[in-house]
């Protein structure tokens, strides 16, 4: 649980069990819960059951994340305030493609892997709704 100044406490956590991270409401432990910690892991007792708990696997959810397919797509409703490339430009992973401003703040979609811009759906002053395709990229090889 959090402190923040006049405001009631943050109470929820994130918890790791059976291998799902997932977020809880942190309330105060019923008199027949106890916590403690076995072979180096935080363990909690609770109506005659054990769960084990502590930080995510962050690793864990790093190796679920789905491969690119080189669509670009807007992470939310905005203008388009740069465009860094054009069709038919090669690029390599990470480059910097576009920038959208929303929310009065600026963000940068970049190449997700080497390839060639195949598509490029928007030009400077461009306002975009959310989840609307920018640009494609095609690796080498899909040419």
């Amino acid at each position: 649980m959090g402190f923040r100044p006049n405001a009631p406490p943050y109470a929820k956590v994130d918890v790791a069990v059976g291998g799902h991270s997932y977020c809880m409401a942190a309330e105060p432990l019923p008199p027949a819960a106890s916590v403690a910690t076995v072979d180096g892991q935080s363990v909690l007792f609770l109506r005659g059951e054990a769960w084990g708990i502590g930080a995510p696997d962050v690793t864990r959810v790093v190796r679920t994340a789905a491969v690119s397919d080189g669509v670009l797509q807007s992470p939310m409703p905005g203008r388009i305030v740069s465009v860094a490339v054009r069709q038919g430009q090669a690029v390599v992973k990470g480059q910097a493609l576009l920038a959208l401003e929303a929310m009065k703040m600026e963000h940068t979609l970049v190449a997700p892997f080497d390839g060639t811009v195949a598509e490029l759906a928007v030009a400077v002053g461009d306002q975009v709704a959310e989840n609307v395709t920018l640009a494609r990229i095609v690796g080498d090889a899909k040419l």
